[in-house]
């Protein structure tokens, strides 16, 4: 998983299909997001790239991208964000995610 930060930040996202996540390593609901951000860079990383950054430690990025929490979920398409979800509680943000940079037809 692509790892973002303030030295790289968006400029990293400029061209192809991401998949943002931000994240802290003191929430709680975080850890299995990224786990199910991973299985699906396992089965889609060839089709998206998957990226996270660390909201506590990267304040530039977490102003640019103008986020009040974690954990959250970005869709960005050539450096265009096309989709927020921020306080994630249901895993399957993370397949709706995917389908909506993929198209349905990954998902039948």
């Amino acid at each position: 998983m692509l790892e973002i930060t303030d030295a790289n930040g968006p400029t990293a996202l400029k061209k192809g299909k991401y998949i943002l996540m931000f994240y802290t390593d003191w929430c709680p609901r975080c850890a299995g997001v990224l786990l199910m951000l991973t299985e699906l860079e396992e089965k889609y990383g060839d089709k998206l790239t998957f990226a996270k950054i660390d909201f506590d430690n990267n304040p530039e990025a977490r102003e640019y991208f103008g986020f009040p929490g974690v954990p959250a979920i970005l869709t960005i398409e050539d450096g265009t964000v096309t989709n927020v979800w921020v306080g994630i509680s249901d895993l399957r943000i993370c397949i709706e995610a995917a389908e909506e940079l993929l198209g349905d037809k990954y998902f039948v």
